[in-house]
């Protein structure tokens, strides 16, 4: 019975057992902050790469398309005015400067 006894006594944990299972405790939740913090701010760094490329990526579109379509107005309409010109110089009238 005396075994019995003791084990009675030692049911507990002593303070030892508790101070290295909250050390062990605190070096695991301070990893884990560790890791959430940089993964923080490499997901802040991210999105703010994607913003400048999503920026880049619509003033490219904006000079794309007054590139491709620079020429196509612009020659149309001069070529229209330089034909209303001389139709106009070889009629003898000048429509140009009435106003």
């Amino acid at each position: 019975m005396g075994r019995i006894a003791i084990r009675a006594a030692q049911a507990g944990l002593t303070l030892i057992e508790l101070m290295v299972s909250i050390t062990i405790g605190l070096v695991v939740v301070g990893a884990m902050t560790y890791l959430y913090i940089g993964s923080k701010g490499a997901y802040r760094g991210n999105e703010s790469l994607a913003r400048i490329q999503e920026a880049g990526r619509f003033a490219l579109d904006a000079i794309t398309r007054d590139v491709r379509s620079a020429g196509v107005l612009g020659l149309r309409i001069q070529r229209f005015v330089d034909e209303r010109a001389s139709a106009e110089r070889q009629r003898g009238r000048a429509r140009w400067n009435r106003e």
